[in-house]
């Protein structure tokens, strides 16, 4: 069920940058800058990305969770178990989606994607975040759990629904 709710990111997999390279330059006036397109007259530097959020802080509270020590069986362990994989999917998808739109927006702005196509790439990425939900992830097995635990491993949407290697397979 999940891989065909993010058929729609298949789409947008396919319309998006692979991986954009970052170069960093200081200009004449010692300004740093930070871009894809340096200047072909200043010395460059290409900038290594980390992909994904990394928190100094405390991990989130998972959804539902709770603390009551009368839970000391097995089987509320694996739902605790469940229930924080399922919560950090969420955690993940919800600071990829807003990535994806605005990359989707700054690729309509340079000209990269027409109106139609970052209108289907929104959304797409709409109905991915309505349809990623933790109860959804609860219920899922399979190839659908499979891609909420890539998920809740901050790999981001695009990976986990298999669009990026789709869109690799096709160059």
């Amino acid at each position: 069920m999940v891989g065909r709710r993010l058929l729609p990111l298949l789409l947008l997999g396919c319309v998006l940058p692979l991986q954009a390279q970052v170069y960093t330059w200081v200009d004449e006036n010692g300004q740093k800058h930070f871009g894809n397109q340096p200047p072909a007259t200043q010395p460059i530097k290409e900038v290594k990305i980390n992909q994904g959020y990394v928190s100094d802080g405390p991990p989130p509270t998972p959804v539902g969770s709770t603390s009551d020590s009368s839970m000391a069986g097995s089987s509320a362990a694996a739902g605790s178990a469940d229930e924080k994989m399922c919560s950090e999917a969420i955690r993940w998808t919800g600071i990829d989606l807003p990535n994806l739109k605005d990359i989707a927006r700054e690729r309509k702005q340079q000209g990269k994607l027409t109106t139609d196509q970052y209108n289907q790439a929104v959304q797409g990425l709409d109905k991915a975040k309505s349809e990623i939900t933790l109860k959804d992830c609860l219920a899922s097995t399979g190839k659908e759990r499979e891609q909420y635990k890539c998920l809740s491993g901050g790999a981001g949407v695009l990976v986990c629904s298999g669009a990026l290697q789709d869109a690799l397979n096709k160059q």
